[in-house]
């Protein structure tokens, strides 16, 4: 299982997921634009070691997820959970900019090489 410096800096309190609480409901994936990881987790240590194994971006989550092939493909090998940020404006911004700050493996572009 992966764990390197840049997975261990994701901090899950700042993401949404759909078994996250708030607003005394569950949220569920919307139907605008944001960011997503997909993160494995480990949960035979303590604190619990986040994986970030693939980030992107889309204009509709909730329809993202319908035919992701690499989250499919994710769910087979991994216990994936899907991690979302809301966001409207500089999606290809900050989709790079999550991608070099975690160097997800299964992200072929914008990752850092040689590490």
């Amino acid at each position: 299982m992966r764990n390197d410096s840049a997975s261990a800096d994701f901090n899950p309190s700042e993401w949404f997921t759909e078994r996250s609480y708030s607003n005394q409901t569950f949220e569920i994936l919307p139907s605008g634009p944001g960011v997503y990881v997909l993160v494995d987790i480990n949960i035979d240590t303590r604190p619990f070691i986040y994986n970030v194994l693939y980030v992107g971006m889309s204009s509709n989550l909730s329809q993202r997820f319908k035919n992701h092939a690499i989250y499919k493909y994710l769910c087979e090998i991994y216990d994936v959970f899907i991690y979302f940020k809301p966001l409207k404006d500089q999606l290809r911004d900050k989709e790079k900019e999550l991608i070099w700050r975690f160097n997800p493996p299964f992200n072929l572009q914008h990752r850092r090489r040689g590490i």
